[in-house]
């Protein structure tokens, strides 16, 4: 049955902690960014400092994300998600220290973002394998909708309270209230009651790893629909944080047109979340994966220099349909998957999505440098168009092979999953 998301909050204690736990840490995700590169250029003023900073917290995530899987697995998911917390806590926290009392370095700054970028790589996994364990199988939808629309909404709120609180009390005391904060969101995950997990015991951490793997790979379903979302966050990056800045003085109206596009997104993702939950656990995993060609449509308009009215309405649709996707797909995920093996399985999504950044940036390189941009734009548009079509026939044929009723068909529904645990009980071949 599907329970619409005010109602799921309030009919669902466990729930309703997991939500405000997860609307506190997307509070800090934003105020973070927002606080820390005006930390560093208090110790170094080079755009090359503030980029050192950033990568050095994401490239741990991309090195040790297939871990944290493992551990997510391993151990009780909301222990790990509460610890992960601690530890970005108490980065923070030092960060503040270290700026008030003047100790603050580079290396310092550096050290403490590998420490925070851990931590994210093993809550991501944890979190990802969550929902399920405390709601319905009928409601995941609902609730991934929901902390979509939550995530979505307070990342813009926390990053101009980010900003507000930087040019009112300085860097160090915003970066210590998002500390306090990470602690706070420690509270009520502790609180939150769920059924023991059967807990799996491995005899080395290589062999988890190959366990993942050989999960993953065995279902073509997930294989391509990942690799999709791969092009689409290649594609993205490049268009809206590469591309959009460069063409903004001369067709977007500036930062200030830009901004109102990135907002417009913002607010069709909202939209977009919204429907996914009306769709609820049988919606098609297929319709999430032809929503992403509203890329090419983005793309198109912004080689064409298209007026800013059509641009508008085209990013906010496109806004719509990324966000409508990730739920799609993140539902499809929770509830196909073993519980023993859904953090490591959840790893590969969240390896892909940081992953994209860096081969964003380093195709864009030898791209920018050869062509004109309206043409690398096309060119997007039909390497986006190409994955898309490729997916589509990918899990068509996998669909064929693993049966209408498959766990690998992904038009699948599960049926009948167990409140609290929601084990998935299907027999079906994978492929």
């Amino acid at each position: 049955m599907l329970i619409r998301p005010p109602e799921l909050l309030r009919r669902n204690r466990n729930y309703r902690l997991y939500f405000t736990a997860r609307s506190i840490t997307a509070l800090t995700l934003a105020i973070g960014p927002t606080a820390v590169p005006f930390a560093v250029l208090r110790v170094d003023k080079s755009a090359g400092a503030v980029a050192s900073v950033v990568t050095a917290t994401n490239v741990p995530v991309i090195l040790f994300v297939l871990v944290g899987g493992v551990l997510g697995d391993r151990y009780q998911r909301m222990f790990m998600l509460a610890v992960a917390n601690v530890v970005s806590a108490l980065a923070q926290i030092a960060m503040a220290v270290t700026l008030v009392t003047h100790s603050a370095t580079l290396g310092s700054f550096l050290l403490l973002a590998v420490v925070s970028g851990l931590a994210n790589a093993v809550a991501l996994p944890a979190g990802g394998g969550f929902v399920v364990q405390i709601v319905e199988t009928g409601q995941v939808a609902s609730a991934q909708a929901l902390l979509t629309i939550s995530r979505t909404s307070l990342m813009v709120v926390g990053a101009a309270v980010g900003g507000g609180l930087v040019g009112l009390a300085g860097p160090a005391v915003t970066i210590a209230v998002n500390g306090v904060l990470y602690l706070v969101s420690i509270v009520p995950l502790l609180r939150i009651t769920v059924e023991r997990s059967r807990r799996v015991v491995y005899t080395s951490l290589a062999k988890a790893l190959r366990e993942g793997w050989t999960e993953f790979r065995s279902r073509g379903w997930l294989v391509g629909t990942l690799a999709q979302n791969l092009v689409y966050v290649v594609c993205m990056v490049a268009a809206y944080q590469i591309i959009a800045p460069v063409i903004a003085p001369k067709q977007l109206g500036g930062p200030a047109g830009l901004g109102l596009l990135l907002a417009a997104r913002a607010l069709g993702g909202l939209g977009g979340a919204l429907l996914a939950a009306r769709a609820g656990p049988r919606s098609p995993l297929r319709v999430g994966q032809i929503s992403l060609l509203m890329q090419i449509a983005v793309l198109t308009t912004l080689g064409m220099s298209a007026p800013y009215p059509l641009l508008f309405a085209v990013i906010a649709l496109d806004g719509a349909a990324a966000e409508y996707f990730q739920v799609i797909m993140l539902t499809a995920v929770q509830l196909r998957i073993d519980m023993s093996v859904l953090s490591r399985i959840t790893s590969y999504t969240t390896l892909v999505d940081y992953g994209g950044i860096p081969l964003s940036g380093a195709a864009m390189i030898p791209l920018a440098h050869y062509f004109p941009i309206s043409e690398v734009l096309f060119l997007l548009a039909g390497f986006s168009g190409c994955a898309t079509v490729l997916t589509l026939l990918l899990t068509r044929r996998h669909a064929r092979r693993a049966g209408p009723a498959g766990r690998d068909s992904p038009t699948a529904v599960v049926a009948g999953a167990r409140t609290g645990t929601n084990m998935l009980m299907d027999g079906g071949d994978d492929g």
